[in-house]
Formats: structure tokens, C-alpha cells, sequence
């Protein structure tokens, strides 16, 4: 995206916006490689933040493989996440990686390695954008922002809220309003899918035979709220629907995430799935960094078919052959809908597939009305 080039002669801060599925970090890392390229930013450091160690640790792989087709140079790179505690040092160009929350708690403690980025020109690249508006990382980066550090930020969905316009003006105020998005024409979704960017999407909507109404109600800010998802993962009946429907696929030999109400219907699920003879296996944020990375290489190798997990593969997660998504645990929110369902989205251009299918419970394709509606649905805070 050669406009994102031009707008940072004259500005320092942009958010560039690209549908999930379509390579925003390559697309990120191939900028910062020609930024790096400018006599006058060749001595910037790249500190790369994301909210997740396995979005880190994608980026990352991802930064290396381009760096050997197009870098001139040994690259330095420096992580802060998982089980990675390395600093980072004078040399570069070095790739720094961190979590948000690290970086936090190294601005609010003051730490050697916060008060060494302080010292030095960045560039800053805040993967998932629409996280880096939150007050207490919001408050972390600005501490880093000096006069010639440059803010890139790279998300799907320009937006923090689908109630909240109060949010959602923090974020776009955060990069100065000025967004960069690809000139696709009116509906750059199908032009993608046409190009096989995209993969094509089919929604199966299955009736579950179960009232859900009372636990809709019970809303947190602009989505359900973890009590009522709960009680949702709790319903019998309704599991052994989504089981029926992840069988019958697993049978059509299919490879599935699912993304479920809490850490315990996860794991019900699983048990569920097992006593059918369905090889699955779960991940939630209690396993250590190196247990979920076994457990994703498993299903990444064909070990297991299904892999169900709660509040962890939304972002970030890649896996060759992924036939579908199961949205086992409804949402209100536009933004964790899009990155449930774009972990279908990679079409065959990008490594992905012709085709993926988005197994629904809770007819979330009504709420949010595909693909398009998302892509669009915070334009006007942008204008």
C-alpha cells in the first residue's frame, strides 16, 4: 500500500484498514522494510505490540520469512512475550515484540527496557488497532510517542464499540483521524473473494430447539456477558446439537475451530466430542504459552480434527487446510464476529482455501448481516 508511503511524509500517525484474511502483517512488515529503506528512518527501531502471544509469535514468524526475501541486512530481533525475555540493545534495525499489557506494566514500573525505547525513534505498529485505544495502553504509547516516532496501526475493524460512539471517537482521534484502506471499489469484499484473496463464505444456520432470549438480554457494555455465556454453554441440549453438526463434518473430513461460551464448555465440549470418537482437543488462557503452542501444532499437523478453544484463536492463528468455523458461543459485537469468521476468510491466493463455512447457533448472520456490513460498520467516525 503505497499510500500509506505517501501519508507518512506528512503525518505520524495512520491506521490502515484490511479485511481479515487479506494479510495486513505482511502487508505492515513490507512497509516498515521500505521505511527502513529511507536514509532518514534507518535507524528507527520497529517495536511491534499485539494483545496475544500467539498474534506475536505469528508476526513474528511471518517478519522473518519477509525479511529473508527482501532484507538487505542481519536482523535483530528482541521478544517479550511468552516464555521470551530477551532486551533489546543500540543495534539495528531490531524488531522489538510485545504484548500490550507488557508494555504497560513496564511504563508503569518504570523498567530499563521502557526507559530504553523512550531514548530511541520508533516506529510502533499496534496489531488488532482498535485494542491499542484502551486508557491503560493508550496512556503506555503515548509515553514512547517522541517528535519523529511514527504509530501504524492495522485492524479489519476501525472500531471499539457497536454502541459506544464515545470509544470509537477515542480510537479514530488516537490516529489522528486518518485511515488507509485498498481502492477496491464499492464492495471490496467481493472483489477480493473474486480475486481469490478471499476465500468464498457459506453460512450454515442450524436451529438448536433452545430459547436464548432471556440470556441475550443479559448484556456486558456491547456484548453478553461471561455469567450468561455461562449459563448458555450450560445447556444440554443445545450441546448436543453442535456436537451432531461437528460429527457430521469431522466425517466429511474437515478440519474445525470452535469457539466456545467459557473455559468449561470447552472442555465439555471436548468430552462431549471424545465419547463420539471425535479427536478434538482445547486450549484456554490457563494453559501455559508452550501447552497451547503443542496443543495448535497438533491440529495444525492433522493430529486432531477439532481444536475448541475460549477467547484465544479469534486473532492471530493460521492453519493450513482450516475447512471451518464453528460459532458456538453467540456475540453481539461486530468486531469478535469478524475475527471469529476470518479465521475462514484466507481464500487460495494467500495459502487458504476456495471456500469456508461458518457453522452458526445463535444466528449471528442476522445480527451482524455478513461480511460487508462489518467492513463498513464504523466508516463514519473516519470521515
Amino acid at each position: 500500500m503505497r499510500s500509506a508511503d505517501k501519508t507518512l511524509e506528512n503525518k505520524q500517525r495512520l491506521l490502515i484498514q484490511l479485511p481479515t484474511g487479506t494479510g495486513k502483517t505482511r502487508t505492515a512488515i513490507e512497509l516498515v522494510i521500505r521505511l527502513w529503506n529511507a536514509p532518514a528512518r534507518a535507524k528507527y527501531l520497529v517495536l511491534w505490540l499485539a494483545h496475544s502471544a500467539e498474534l506475536l509469535e505469528q508476526s513474528f514468524s511471518t517478519f522473518v520469512k519477509v525479511w529473508h526475501e527482501k532484507g538487505s541486512c542481519s536482523l535483530k530481533s528482541v521478544r517479550q512475550y511468552g516464555q521470551f525475555k530477551s532486551l533489546p540493545t543500540k543495534y539495528s534495525p531490531q524488531l522489538i515484540l510485545a504484548t500490550y499489557q507488557k508494555l504497560t506494566s513496564a511504563f508503569r514500573n518504570k523498567t530499563e527496557w521502557f526507559e530504553f525505547l523512550k531514548e530511541n525513534k520508533l516506529i510502533i505498529i499496534c496489531d488488532e488497532a482498535h485494542k491499542s485505544a484502551a486508557s491503560r495502553y493508550r496512556e503506555a504509547i503515548v509515553g514512547l510517542l517522541g517528535e519523529s516516532c511514527l504509530l501504524i496501526g492495522l485492524t479489519a475493524t476501525p472500531g471499539r464499540s457497536s454502541v459506544d460512539s464515545h470509544e470509537n471517537a477515542i480510537l479514530s482521534n488516537f490516529y489522528r483521524g486518518t485511515k488507509i484502506v485498498p481502492n477496491l471499489g464499492s464492495d471490496p469484499i467481493l472483489e477480493l473473494q473474486k480475486q481469490g484473496v478471499l476465500a468464498q463464505i457459506e453460512y450454515v444456520v442450524t436451529e438448536t430447539h433452545v430459547d436464548l432470549e432471556n440470556y441475550l438480554m443479559d448484556s456486558d457494555n456491547d456484548d453478553i456477558s461471561p455469567g450468561a455465556l455461562r449459563g448458555i454453554g450450560r445447556i444440554r441440549l443445545r450441546n448436543e446439537r453442535i456436537c451432531e453438526v461437528i460429527e457430521r463434518e469431522v466425517l466429511k473430513k474437515k478440519k474445525l475451530i470452535v469457539f466456545a461460551c467459557s473455559i468449561e464448555h470447552a472442555k465439555q465440549l471436548a468430552v462431549m466430542l471424545g465419547m463420539k470418537g471425535v479427536p478434538a482437543r482445547y486450549i484456554d488462557h490457563t494453559f501455559t504459552w508452550r501447552e497451547r503452542q503443542n496443543v495448535i501444532l497438533d491440529f495444525q499437523n492433522s493430529v486432531v480434527s477439532v481444536l475448541l478453544n475460549y477467547e484465544i484463536l479469534s486473532t492471530g492463528f493460521d492453519a493450513p487446510n482450516l475447512d471451518a468455523v464453528v460459532l458456538a458461543r453467540p456475540t453481539m459485537s461486530p468486531i469478535l464476529y469478524s475475527q471469529m469468521i476470518g479465521r475462514v476468510l484466507r481464500g487460495p491466493r494467500v495459502g487458504g482455501t476456495s471456500k469456508g463455512y461458518v457453522y452458526d447457533f445463535v444466528d449471528n448472520l442476522k445480527q451482524h448481516h455478513g461480511i460487508m456490513n462489518v467492513h463498513q460498520q464504523f466508516e463514519s467516525y473516519w470521515r
